[in-house]
């Protein structure tokens, strides 16, 4: 009866580890916030087109949100501070309305490579460097029946914000300007490229349901852990 009332205690506690809780971020490039947030990955040494460069080169993102604001947090290769050309643009591409059809098509527009599941590319936040200093952050959108790439425009009142230090970077990008809130269903993918032609990108695109960021918790597993410390 007591092993039986344990277990039950146990396992009640588990699934409350599981459903997580919900995580306060600050654009402060102080990164640990980000713990327990869904990591996404990217092959080491896969950047292409151009000379190979490790402060693009993606290593893993990562993507939450609260109400108000999109965060998403990227670690590359190499320091930052080390980009050698006159242009690194780091790129996170938003397929905001979940639609192909809708802004620019990004299988049919450079610099975007050939690549599965396109994206119809609403809109695109820049972390941009000049010689590896960071330069500013900026935010660009596309109207719906957009022809080409050089159709984007400003974002009036948009908030954005960023921090770079090191081979990390983190940035924030209000709801609002993006047309979203919690619950819908956007694409994005996270698009580096240089004044030198080298691009590296996440690919496929990520499918992000705003509020479902934490990193999947397997109960279970978590329950084996339990018991076995009071064992």
């Amino acid at each position: 009866m007591r092993k039986t009332a344990i277990l039950t205690f146990l396992l009640l506690a588990a699934i409350s580890v599981s459903s997580g809780k919900e995580i306060e971020i600050s654009i402060d490039g102080q990164f640990d916030d980000w713990e327990g947030v869904r990591e996404y990955t990217d092959p080491e040494g896969d950047t292409f087109g151009g000379p190979d460069d490790p402060t693009l080169d993606i290593l893993s993102c990562r993507i939450a949100n609260d109400d108000e604001l999109l965060y998403v947090y990227v670690t590359v290769k190499d320091d930052i501070a080390n980009g050698k050309t006159s242009r690194g643009a780091y790129q996170t591409v938003i397929d905001a309305d979940n639609n192909y059809d809708t802004g620019i098509q990004s299988d049919k527009e450079a610099p975007y490579p050939p690549h599965e599941r396109p994206l119809g590319v609403d809109f695109y936040i820049s972390v941009e460097t000049k010689q590896g200093v960071y330069q500013g952050v900026g935010i660009q959108g596309y109207a719906s029946d957009a022809a080409n790439i050089d159709q984007d425009h400003d974002v009036p009142g948009a908030v954005v914000d960023a921090v770079v230090v090191a081979n990390k970077y983190e940035l924030k990008c209000d709801l609002k300007s993006l047309g979203v809130k919690n619950g819908d269903m956007i694409r994005l993918t996270i698009l580096h490229y240089s004044a030198a032609d080298t691009v590296d990108w996440i690919m496929p695109p990520i499918d992000y349901r705003l509020g479902d960021y934490l990193q999947p918790v397997d109960p279970m597993g978590k329950l084996t852990t339990l018991w076995g410390m009071i064992k």
